[in-house]
């Protein structure tokens, strides 16, 4: 292993296996060489017995390496009152991987044991069982720091007999039950941190009885529903709470405003109601305000001026309304408001431009209106600045990038007009600039073309002018370029040639751009998205963009080109539509590309060209239509290359007439005779014309087709939601069909990655076809396609392009139809299958708006083509989810922006909206874009989970062993969700094991669990036995290495520490240039 690799490990484990919040205020350790506390030793070394050290760290507790206890590691020693007698005070033993083997000495703290202990502290390590009880002897501790554990069961009522308590910490621990009256029982506790367990009982009143306590944080836990106590108001010494995501109702109690010392008072991810007590906007010495995610009504009281202290202010997702008050501009401490996602109205005041701290504003989707003020920017260094979604008009502040340090420049969808102000140039460290959907004019400035970090260019939507100077090639990170629906004119750069990060989305369609396409196009190999239509580009289409092999979409439609359609087109690998219509090309349709797009499920259109030569009938006339000289034997609409005479046609047209009328005739006489029996042989057909198909692909089937298919012999998966079927068409196309009960099943199990699941389907629901036609328009060479649906009375139908090689979990457990004996995956396509599937979600999470989240990633819903590519699978049923419908907090870091800048940026919780049925993706503009919306987020529930996975009594989405912990108290899903059930797929690819093994992870335990602990446990030891012993020698060490830590990144405990899903895709990328770098690595 390299080192560098190893020492990267050990961070990843540092950081997300655990992390250690310190209190430790250790004493005075001394030396002693003379002394015999043979008592003292004997009870230590039945301590250190009771202990497993797989790492050495209490190899020095013997009396052979030192007669003096305090010689050894993590001792703590002082002297004994005013005599010359040296004691063992403390153990800190703090992070050195120590699991319980046997019960802890019953008299650690007996008259002959450690009576003078005043400081524990195990934290970090991988200690399990109970509370210890034998450390409740220990009279004297004022220190006791068990957090980062495993502990298990009911918390200990006889807690108070520590009276000289002052710091407890059981954080990180899997403590459930009540928390006892005992807990108020301490008249010295300061510090009292039991978040992150699964205390589900309500939250005490009897915690008001701590008089002294100063930090109280109880977050994160399953409680059960119930306002805040008012008795918390007596803690008159309290300077920090934290009680997020603890499922509070009610309002928030008004005897909060008597915590005058309150220093950060954190209520988010609550249900709270009512309004904002202005008692709480008095507290003199509050730095940090967040009351995000709830429910709260109302206005923001005047007297939120008094704040003179406040440093973060989070008041986002509520339901606050009114104007916010011009007393803000007193908070000149403030650095971060965000008022994000409320009803708030009027204009900003102008003071606000005044607060010299500033830095981060974050006002999108409210209903503010009026200009910005000029000199916003002016007095600070701003980092984020995002209006979003707002009615706000007049000029753009110019004065925001002075400082230097903005990051994020959001303002779309307002009504701002004017030109983009010069200064924009000047943002050197802007990431996302997001002018879309104003009123914006002018020429934009050439500085703003090249920003050098900018990834995220978009002033869609606008009255923009002039054209786009070649400085852009300077904007070497640039991935997603949109500027359609403008004025922008003159010729396409070929510097654009030079971004070659530009992997999203390149959008001009619907401005006056001119002249021929530069063959430095094709330089843009990771391009998805290419949409030139609507200008007046002329020339030859550039054989150079056949080598755009990543392009998924490719529209040049309404322009000038002229010359012969290039045949190289037709290898494009994975393209999904092509649209050249309304052009002028000339030549025959390149067989190539008429091969290519009949045999897959490409969107293909010519139209209205002047193209020649004969088209195969599995085309659509209307891909066809305005090309005099092209022809098809059998393609209504196109002229017939038979050129039958009129003669002939006539004669056969009256032929077909009489025969019509003979038969009408006969039908009507049998029906005489024998009565309505005779249509009875009519009424299978009659149930097939009830069926309609509406596809979201080039598609060469009818519903006919399918429903011949669904047959009991081609079921290949069954589950709560319905059957899937391998279906073969009758041109010999395989597809997956999923046949959807009409009923509402749960919680059950399926095979396949075809999407069955936990929340079946209501037929009835009038918004399925909106939410499918969401998913349908889904684009992404990593996500299984929805080619097309089927209704009809009674059932649904959903047809998936089908993947041949099945699920990962089958061929990486050994379970798929092509596994013999002793097959295993091997690195390479296990790496590859890694980046696939990251891809495919960076799409979701990043490239959508709102953005989609999958909520049962699994390696059976990661499906494989015949060339091992990854597919993520299961979207079978998309929601857009109002605010008001979505409950239970989710504990996630609390800072948001718009689009993926509220992921990627700054780790926000999903927003829902009140539009349901609105969502964009990076398709397509025109025949497959969706419209923007600012307010919502897509919800893409899966319908495929693991049999009896109950939480809360109600099924939860996910899989068992995918499932992030924070829905042991939460049935609220984001983004990170998806992460943290990612993060369970990379272990499963480094260490060939599947989530839940309880014969090697031990009862109730996951692979999560196992991983962190045999890490902890054996160190470097512990890399070899979790990595896959098949396959980890060699160069592919180190690789797997580094993707060991970014799964421990992604299944950190608290969804806050989760990277973002770019960022996820980044690593892995990394991962394989750093381990090319290195000198041993060889491919």
């Amino acid at each position: 292993m390299a080192p560098s690799a190893r020492s990267v490990l050990v961070l990843i484990v540092v950081i997300t296996c655990s992390t250690t919040h310190n209190y430790f205020q250790p004493v005075q350790s001394m030396r002693f060489n003379s002394m015999n506390h043979k008592d003292t030793v004997n009870v230590l070394l039945q301590f250190k017995n009771s202990l497993q050290d797989p790492a050495g760290s209490l190899s020095s507790w013997s009396t052979s390496f030192s007669s003096s206890p305090c010689d050894w590691n993590g001792m703590l020693c002082d002297r004994h009152n005013d005599d010359d007698d040296v004691v063992v005070v403390g153990l800190n033993l703090s992070n050195m991987g120590l699991s319980t083997v046997e019960e802890l000495p019953a008299a650690i703290c007996g008259s002959k044991g450690l009576a003078n202990l005043t400081h524990i502290d195990l934290s970090f390590n991988v200690m399990q069982g109970p509370f210890p009880y034998p450390f409740l002897q220990c009279t004297q501790l004022q220190y006791l720091n068990l957090s980062e554990n495993f502990y298990v069961d009911s918390l200990p009522s006889q807690i108070h007999d520590l009276q000289a308590l002052q710091v407890l910490d059981l954080s990180y621990n899997n403590f459930s039950g009540t928390i006892p009256e005992g807990f108020g029982e301490l008249p010295q506790l300061r510090v009292l941190n039991l978040y992150a367990n699964r205390l589900n009982s309500s939250l005490p009143a009897h915690l008001g009885r701590l008089q002294n306590l100063q930090y109280l944080r109880l977050a994160y836990n399953p409680f059960s529903q119930g306002p805040i106590p008012e008795e918390l108001g007596n803690l008159t010494n309290l300077q920090f709470m934290w009680l997020s995501g603890c499922n509070l109702i009610g309002s928030i109690p008004a005897s909060l405003g008597m915590l005058v010392k309150l220093e950060n008072l954190d209520l988010s991810y609550n249900e709270l109601t009512g309004s904002i007590p202005s008692d709480i906007f008095d507290l003199p010495n509050l730095y940090q305000l967040e009351l995000y995610q709830n429910r709260l009504e109302g206005s923001i009281a005047d007297n939120i001026g008094n704040l003179t202290a406040i440093v973060n202010l989070d008041l986002s997702e509520n339901e606050l309304s009114g104007v916010l008050p011009s007393t803000i501009a007193n908070l000149h401490k403030l650095e971060s408001l965000h008022l994000n996602r409320n009803k708030l109205s009027g204009s900003l005041p102008y003071g606000i431009a005044l607060l010299p701290g500033l830095k981060d504003l974050s006002l999108f989707s409210n209903n503010f209106s009026g200009i910005i003020p000029p000199y916003l920017g002016h007095s600070s260094k701003f980092r984020v600045f995002d209006v979003a979604s707002n009615h706000f008009t007049g000029p753009l502040p110019q004065y925001l990038c002075d400082g230097g340090e903005l990051e994020v420049l959001v303002s779309m969808d307002n009504m701002f007009t004017g030109s983009i102000p010069e200064s924009y140039g000047n943002c050197s460290k802007v990431q996302r600039m997001r002018m879309g959907s104003n009123m914006l004019n002018g020429h934009v400035p050439e500085a703003v073309w090249g920003l050098p970090a900018m990834y995220i260019l978009e002033l869609r939507d606008n009255h923009l002018e002039g054209t786009i100077a070649p400085s852009i090639g300077n904007a070497i990170h640039l991935s997603t370029l949109r500027l359609q629906n403008n004025f922008l004119s003159g010729a396409l750069p070929p510097e654009i040639g030079k971004l070659l990060n530009l992997s999203v989305e390149l959008s001009l369609s619907h401005n006056h751009f001119t002249g021929p396409l530069p063959k430095e196009i094709g330089n843009l190999e990771h391009l998805n998205t290419l949409s030139l239509a609507f200008n007046f580009f002329s020339d030859e289409i550039p054989q150079e963009i056949a080598s755009c092999k990543q392009l998924v979409t490719l529209d040049l439609s309404h322009n000038y080109f002229t010359g012969t359609i290039p045949a190289s087109l037709g290898s494009l690998p994975i393209i999904t539509l092509i649209d050249l219509s309304f052009n002028s090309l000339t030549g025959r349709i390149p067989p190539s590309l008429l091969s290519m797009a009949s045999k897959s499920s490409c969107s293909f259109n010519v139209s209205y060209n002047n193209l020649s030569g004969e088209v195969p009938s599995a085309f659509n006339a209307t891909c066809f239509i305005g090309n005099v000289g092209i022809c098809s034997d059998n393609l209504l609409g196109v002229r017939d290359c038979r050129k039958p005479s009129r003669l002939l046609e006539a004669m056969l047209a009256g032929m077909f007439a009489m025969a019509f009328t003979f038969l009408l005739l006969g039908l009507l006489i049998l029906n005489k005779l024998h009565g309505p029996f005779i249509f009875k042989g009519f009424y299978k057909s009659q149930k097939r014309d009830s069926w309609n198909l509406i596809s979201f692909q080039k598609v060469t089937f009818n519903e006919e087709d399918i429903l011949d298919s669904l047959d009991e012999d081609n079921v290949i998966g069954s589950g709560s939601a319905g059957k899937v079927y391998r279906t073969v068409l009758k041109n010999g196309d395989i597809v997956a069909v999923k046949k959807l009960w009409n009923s509402n099943k749960q919680c059950a199990e399926n095979e396949h990655g075809y999407g069955q699941g936990n929340h079946g389907i209501n037929l009835l629901d009038h918004g399925f076809k909106a939410e499918i036609a969401t998913l349908g328009k889904i684009r992404h060479k990593n996500i299984v396609k929805l080619l097309c649906y089927c209704t009809g009375k009674d059932t649904k139908l959903l047809v998936y392009e089908y993947m041949p090689n099945g699920s990962l979990g089958d061929l990486l457990h050994g379970r798929g139809q092509n596994c013999k004996p002793g097959f295993f995956l091997d690195w390479e396509s296990r790496y590859k299958i890694a980046v696939g599937a990251a891809q495919g979600l960076t799409y979701l999470h990043h490239d959508c708006w709102p953005p989609i989240v999958h909520r049962d990633i699994k390696s059976n819903n990661i499906l494989l083509d015949t060339d091992m590519n990854a597919h993520v699978a299961d979207f079978s049923v998309a929601r857009v989810m109002s605010l008001e419908n979505s409950q239970n907090p989710t504990p996630i870091n609390r800072q948001s922006s718009s689009m993926e800048e509220h992921q990627v940026m700054q780790n926000t919780s999903m927003a829902t909206a009140e539009n349901p049925n609105t969502v964009r993706c990076n398709i397509i503009e025109g025949t497959n874009q969706l419209s923007d919306d600012h307010h919502n987020t897509v919800i893409a529930k899966s319908l495929q989970v693991e049999s009896s996975v109950l939480i809360q009594s109600s099924c939860i989405a996910g899989s068992y062993g995918y499932i992030a912990p924070e829905h042991a108290y939460t049935s609220k899903v984001t983004e990170k969700s998806d992460i943290y059930s990612f993060g369970v797929v990379l272990l499963e690819l480094v260490t060939g094991k599947r989530p839940v093994e309880p014969d090697v992870y031990g009862e109730g335990r996951d692979i999560v669990r196992w991983v962190c602990q045999s890490l902890l446990d054996m160190g470097d030891e512990g890399v070899k036995e979790i990595l896959d012993s098949r396959i980890a020698h060699g160069t592919s060490m180190d690789q797997m290495m580094q993707v060991l830590s970014i799964a421990l990144m992604c299944t950190s405990a608290l969804p806050s520490q989760r990277p973002s899903m770019r960022e996820v895709l980044e690593s892995l990328q990394q991962a394989r240039t750093s381990c090319k770098s290195n000198p041993k690595f060889k491919e």
